[in-house]
């Protein structure tokens, strides 16, 4: 779990994870389930990827992977991402789809 700065929490589970030497990354892998509470909504976001790793120091996460993030109904997925944890903010890197529906 992540507690935000901003009192959100954040929720994470991976089949692996390692931390190597030095301890400011930890290295999550397989199946690896993000989610939390972004905004002022309560409607939980879910991100999946693959792979992510977690820097501790920074508070910021980030893949290479294809990642798969949904809001509520919306539905979006990309090659990449890049989180802020202490901000709130994250951003797909490329391939980006969408699909939101009324």
């Amino acid at each position: 779990d992540y507690h935000a700065p901003t009192g959100k929490r954040w929720h994470l589970t991976a089949a692996e994870a390692r931390v190597p030497p030095g301890g400011r990354l930890v290295e999550f892998e397989g199946d690896v389930h993000l989610r939390g509470v972004p905004g002022e909504d309560a409607r939980p976001a879910e991100l999946e990827t693959a792979r992510m790793t977690l820097d501790t120091v920074a508070e910021t996460a980030q893949t290479n992977s294809p990642v798969e993030l949904a809001f509520g109904i919306h539905r979006m997925s990309a090659l990449g991402m890049r989180a802020d944890l202490k901000s709130g903010s994250l951003r797909l890197e490329s391939d980006v789809n969408g699909r939101f529906t009324p």
